[in-house]
């Protein structure tokens, strides 16, 4: 037992003076089995469509799991790539939370690639490992050619940090004669006007939908707001085609949110054209869980409810690291709750110690191999 205490201090102090090993970050990625689906709005599987609309917000869902076998330490993470036919609009992250509402990871979202980096909640849990990452995300595909509109809409985070918006609102393409002109703009939840942001400019589509200025006078605009609806009032009569801007602050999820609004034209010259309304909205981020089962403890009876004999005075497997040294099963702090007091109190020490020696001699043995320095100690 003297040989063994004195042992485990050299071993300590080498380590102490010789190692500072610390663990890497692995890619768990080809570790795991995933899967994914896009949804509408309705919830309609639209995966496999390649033409999703630049302009309208999908749902995207990656399922994840790995196996009881796979080792997660802090800082292990999963790599999902973005699917081709849809983007995230700007880079963003949020946490990851367990059923219990414990954040275990973080997600981290640019336009390739949805990372989920774990933290150190999963080194003890083994058992049906699983989650989902859940992103808001907009389509790719622009139809540049298409004249079948009077007014459009769109928007688009101002900065990465997705606390405001810029909402774009456009019309009359084909020059109309109008007057008396009203715009009426339906804020959705969580959107407050930016005073004075309004602006317009006056001038033309191309054959792409590009928006080209033509520097003509635009129409004075007057802006009333109406608990949530703003309107926008053009004063006199005009052709010109006018393209509108004006910002809203976002104040709504900061880990991910949707945002929506819908305008509405009326006037005199808009009553026989395409569309008089029109809805847009921007998304960012998402949510994501992770699932696991806890360990069960071993039950100490059988199927028959009967005493299984207590073994804790028995030699556990030769250590292959140690062929000439034996392992015990032992408790670091607690020794009698593994083994009975009638092994005797100097047994139990004994192992108790021996459980120290045995857990620190193969982790250095393995270092320096199986006929290293330390296999001889």
């Amino acid at each position: 037992m003297v040989k063994k205490v004195i042992s485990l201090l050299v071993f300590a102090c080498l380590g102490l003076f010789f190692f500072n090993v610390s663990a890497h970050a692995d890619d768990l990625t080809n570790q795991i089995n995933s899967s994914y689906q896009v949804s509408d709005s309705q919830g309609k599987d639209v995966t496999n469509q390649s033409n999703l609309d630049y302009y309208t917000q999908y749902k995207l869902k990656y399922h994840w799991n790995m196996g009881d076998n796979v080792d997660v330490k802090e800082n292990d993470s999963i790599q999902l790539s973005i699917p081709q036919n849809v983007r995230v609009d700007g880079a963003n992250s949020f946490p990851a939370y367990n059923t219990d509402n414990v954040a275990v990871g973080t997600v981290n979202i640019n336009n390739s690639t949805a990372t989920l980096t774990f933290n150190s909640s999963l080194l003890d849990k083994k058992i049906n490992r699983q989650g989902d990452i859940n992103l808001n995300v907009s389509g790719k595909n622009i139809d540049h050619k298409s004249k079948n509109w009077f007014i459009n809409k769109t928007g688009w985070f101002k900065k990465d940090d997705h606390k405001q918006i810029t909402w774009n609102v456009a019309f009359n393409p084909n020059h109309n004669d109008l007057s008396n002109v009203k715009l009426t703009d339906s804020l959705g939840k969580n959107q407050k006007y930016v005073s004075g942001s309004v602006k317009a400019t006056s001038g033309y589509w191309d054959e792409n939908n590009n928006f080209i200025a033509d520097n003509k006078t635009v129409p004075a605009i007057t802006v009333n707001q109406v608990n949530n609806n703003l309107e926008f009032n053009f004063a006199g009569a005009f052709n010109n085609g006018i393209n509108l801007t004006y910002d809203t602050d976002a104040n709504g999820n900061p880990n991910g949110d949707v945002y929506k609004n819908t305008v509405a034209i009326s006037g005199q010259g808009t009553e026989n054209v395409a569309n008089t309304s029109v809805s847009a909205s921007v998304s960012f981020g998402g949510n994501a869980n992770v699932k696991y089962d806890q360990t069960k403890p071993t039950n100490p009876n059988d199927n028959n409810g009967n005493q299984q004999p207590n073994n804790n005075c028995q030699p556990q497997p030769i250590n292959p690291c140690r062929p000439h040294k034996v392992v015990y099963q032992w408790g670091w702090c607690r020794p009698v709750r593994h083994y009975s007091w009638g092994c005797g109190f100097f047994n139990c020490i004994d192992r108790w110690f021996t459980g120290i020696y045995n857990w620190f001699v193969p982790r250095t043995c393995y270092i320096f191999g199986s006929r290293g320095f330390f296999s001889y100690w």
